[in-house]
């Protein structure tokens, strides 16, 4: 498990695939206000975990389980993000990029975004691209 630190919160990082080479400290820039989990993993995980809380039996390139909308007392958990670097290195040519597309799109649902409507998509993206931002990926 790796624990990255940012100002005020937190990642706890388990990577699940030996190949993964990417540098995570970019991850304190984000300025998150609460603890996340984050599994990098390979398709068949995913894919299992895709059809147990979605009934979709398919993998897929990041899922996010946001944690509670509860106050509970000691450090704010947002919630886990599930990224499977398997599919998008075989779905993307430039997979880095991706990979932090598909975090911040995570980290976007976990923060309560959704993007069923236009106006819901028009929000979530705006906010995804003030986290790209502060990662340093201005476009994708």
């Amino acid at each position: 498990m790796i624990v990255v630190n940012s100002q005020v919160g937190c990642f706890d990082i388990y990577c699940g695939i030996k190949s993964f080479n990417l540098d995570l400290k970019r991850l304190k820039n984000l300025k998150l206000k609460g603890r996340v989990g984050l599994t990098i993993c390979a398709n068949l995980k995913i894919k299992r975990i895709n059809k147990k809380f979605r009934g979709k039996d398919k993998p897929t390139d990041v899922l996010s389980f946001p944690f509670s909308s509860e106050k509970i007392p000691g450090p704010f958990i947002l919630g886990d993000i599930v990224i499977s670097v398997e599919y998008l290195k075989r779905n993307t040519d430039n997979w880095k990029i991706f990979f932090w597309r598909a975090l911040v799109h995570g980290l976007a649902h976990l923060e309560g975004h959704k993007h069923q409507n236009s106006k819901q998509h028009t929000l979530m993206n705006k906010r995804e691209k003030i986290l790209l931002k502060r990662l340093g990926i201005c476009s994708i």
